[in-house]
């Protein structure tokens, strides 16, 4: 695999790429002291299932900060959740659009 490292909010995030497309599908999470913390791994290639797609983490950290808007409400909260509703329904319109090109 093909690694690069990426700035992460409290530490490093290594990015493990598959060498025969090139697809960036195993990102490591390492904290401020390169001890590691947690792995992601997206979907590489047509179904079934092998890891999340970007829709599903959007849909995931738009959760995360509607219920951290329950216990600290903030107009960015909204202001973020908006944006991560449009980025889904971008992503949305570019697979339907994907589907007709296909059939």
């Amino acid at each position: 695999m093909i690694q690069e490292t990426i700035k992460g909010v409290f530490g490093s995030i290594t990015v493990a790429k598959n060498e025969a497309t090139g697809n960036p599908t195993i990102y490591g999470l390492f904290d401020k002291n390169n001890v590691f913390v947690d792995r992601l791994r997206f979907q590489d290639g047509a179904p079934p299932a092998n890891g999340f797609c970007v829709e599903d983490l959007i849909a995931i950290a738009k959760h995360r900060i509607q219920h951290l808007d329950t216990e600290l409400p903030s107009d960015y909260n909204k202001l973020a959740v908006d944006a991560l509703d449009e980025a889904l329904k971008a992503l949305e319109d570019r697979m339907a659009e994907r589907k007709a090109q296909v059939e």
